[in-house]
């Protein structure tokens, strides 16, 4: 399904203004790269997709040609797992945890995830395993372990539209190649927006959409930008 943003602005609080006048067209069943320097707008823009912010101050969202006010917010969230980058767990078993994503989802389903999120390793280091409780807010786990079942909860949705707001913050390198080698397995066939800095993750993608203040600085494919190692100069120029 693709996603298109038509002339979007959006106004924040004290009338910030958080995105102007943004346009453009999310390639259905591909990998995009939303990058940006921090406060950039690049959350605040994804996050209109499932209706998180309910809508733009000016300008349409449209999935899969129909503009998202069409739909109810159930069906339109029915088609999208959405990671974002904060990560709040109540006090539940790793199961439920990411079976949050799938209703009736079956224990090799729940396995199958934690294992493409790269999650399996530290959850059967507990003697618990999958029964074992986060703790409230997740706080027996750690930033990169909690940002994991985030992922496998996202993953076991099956969704045709993957959202992930910063997923790979808090992993080491190992574990972030790993991580983003499986996003391109899972991502197979499905439209896949990342918010993401990491320069080779964005190299590999297909298309990327940088951002700078609110207005997008560049929409097409990385490779085709120069002088890409100075993100930060790239994005204000």
């Amino acid at each position: 399904m693709s996603v298109t943003l038509e002339n979007i602005s959006l106004i924040g609080e004290e009338n910030y203004p958080v995105l102007t006048n943004i346009s453009c067209s999310i390639p259905a069943n591909k990998i995009t790269i939303i990058a940006g320097i921090s406060g950039s707008g690049k959350t605040s823009l994804i996050s209109l997709i499932p209706r998180l912010i309910d809508k733009p101050t000016a300008g349409r969202v449209m999935v899969g040609g129909v503009d998202i006010t069409q739909y109810t917010v159930r069906t339109l969230r029915d088609h999208i797992a959405y990671m974002a980058q904060e990560t709040s767990l109540f006090n539940h078993t790793i199961h439920n945890i990411i079976s949050f994503g799938k209703e009736n989802a079956t224990y090799d389903e729940i396995q199958t995830a934690a294992r493409m999120a790269c999650a399996e390793d530290f959850i059967l280091r507990h003697p618990q395993g999958y029964n074992f409780k986060v703790g409230e807010g997740g706080n027996y786990l750690s930033g990169g372990q909690r940002q994991r079942l985030m992922l496998a909860r996202a993953f076991i949705k099956n969704a045709p539209i993957l959202i992930l707001d910063e997923p790979f913050s808090n992993l080491d390198e190992e574990t972030k190649r790993l991580v983003w080698k499986n996003i391109r397995t899972v991502g197979k066939g499905k439209t896949v927006i990342i918010v993401s800095n990491i320069l080779d993750i964005m190299n590999e993608a297909d298309y990327v959409v940088l951002m700078n203040n609110g207005t997008i600085k560049y929409e097409g494919q990385f490779k085709n930008i120069q002088h890409k190692t100075n993100l930060a100069s790239l994005l204000l120029e």
